[in-house]
C-alpha cells in the first residue's frame, strides 16, 4: 500500500485527540475511525444501560450517576489551547461533572473541524490481522444497523479502546452464595438505592473513596472499606469504617482477615479492570 491510509479505533478521548492531530497535517492521510457506540465520547458518554446494550454489545461506559473528577480539570483533562473557560465563556471550578466534561471535549472536537466526517459509528471493530508480505493491516468491523461485516485495508492501525471494559472480580470464600445483592462498580448508576443499608466496599483505590462518600451522603446506614494492600486516605469523615481485607462471607456476615465480623447488606466492588 503506497498511499497512508490510518485506522483508529475508538472515538473516545485519545482517538479523537488522534484524529484532530492528523487534521493538524499539511498533507493529511485518509483516516478512518470506527466507534462501536452511536455517538463519540467514549467512557464520557454515560448512560442509565448496564450490561449490554440494545445491539447487544458490552456497555462501554462505567460512569455513574454524581460522578465528578477526582483530580483538577487543570492537570489532566483540559486540552493546550482550548480551556474550559474559554469553552464556557466563564470560570469552571477545577472540579466537574460529567457532563460539564463531555460538552467540553464535544466543544473541542467540533470547533475547528467537522471530526465527525472521519468516524464510523455503530461499527465495533472484530478483527486486526498483519500481512507480512504486503506491510498492511487487514481490520474487519461490523455495521451494527445494517449487521453487515466488512473488510478494509490499512497502513496503520492505533488502538484507542479504553481499559474499562471488563471488571475484575476476585474470588472470596462464600461470596457465591451471599443473601444481599452483589455488584462491580462498573455496574453501578446510582447511589442512593443504598439509603439505609449496611454497604461493604472492597478496594482502597479512588473510586472505593469516592463511592463510599457517595454512600454516606445518599444515607447508607454503615458504610465498611475493606482494602488488602493500604487505604489512600487516614482521616476518613465520621460514619465510614476502614476493615482489613475480607476473608470469607457467611450467608449475610463478612468476615475479616483479623476476624472481626459485620452483618452487610450490599456489597460493591471496586477492584478494578
Amino acid at each position: 500500500m503506497s498511499k497512508m491510509r490510518v485506522c483508529i479505533i475508538g472515538a473516545g478521548p485519545s482517538g479523537m485527540s488522534a484524529l484532530w492531530h492528523f487534521c493538524q497535517c499539511d498533507k493529511m492521510p485518509e483516516v478512518v475511525c470506527f466507534e462501536k457506540q452511536s455517538t463519540w465520547g467514549g467512557q464520557w458518554n454515560r448512560t442509565w444501560r448496564t450490561g449490554f446494550d440494545e445491539h447487544g454489545e458490552p456497555v462501554h461506559s462505567c460512569m455513574y450517576n454524581d460522578l465528578w473528577t477526582n483530580a483538577p480539570k487543570e492537570s489532566n483533562i483540559e486540552f493546550p489551547g482550548y480551556t474550559f473557560e474559554e469553552h464556557y465563556g466563564k470560570s469552571v471550578p477545577s472540579y466537574i461533572s460529567v457532563p460539564v466534561v463531555k460538552d467540553y471535549l464535544e466543544g473541542r472536537w467540533s470547533r475547528d473541524f467537522n471530526l465527525k466526517q472521519f468516524v464510523r459509528f455503530d461499527s465495533p471493530v472484530r478483527y486486526v490481522s498483519y500481512n507480512d508480505s504486503t506491510h498492511t493491516f487487514h481490520v474487519t468491523y461490523e455495521n451494527l444497523i445494517s449487521k453487515n461485516v466488512i473488510n478494509e485495508t490499512f497502513s496503520h492501525v492505533i488502538v484507542c479502546s479504553g481499559a474499562f471494559t471488563y471488571p475484575y472480580t476476585p474470588y472470596i470464600s462464600g461470596l457465591d452464595a451471599f443473601e444481599g445483592s452483589v455488584l462491580h462498580l462498573r455496574d453501578l448508576r446510582h447511589c442512593h438505592m443504598f439509603k439505609d443499608k449496611a454497604v461493604l466496599i472492597i478496594g482502597s483505590g479512588f473510586s472505593a473513596e469516592d463511592i463510599a462518600i457517595q454512600c454516606l451522603k445518599f444515607g447508607a446506614s454503615k458504610i465498611i472499606v475493606s482494602y488488602r494492600t493500604k487505604s489512600l486516605i487516614s482521616n476518613w469523615p465520621k460514619g465510614i469504617e476502614v476493615r482489613p481485607g475480607v476473608q470469607r462471607f457467611h450467608a449475610k456476615e463478612a468476615v475479616f482477615t483479623d476476624n472481626t465480623k459485620a452483618e452487610i447488606d450490599d456489597v460493591i466492588l471496586c477492584t478494578g479492570y
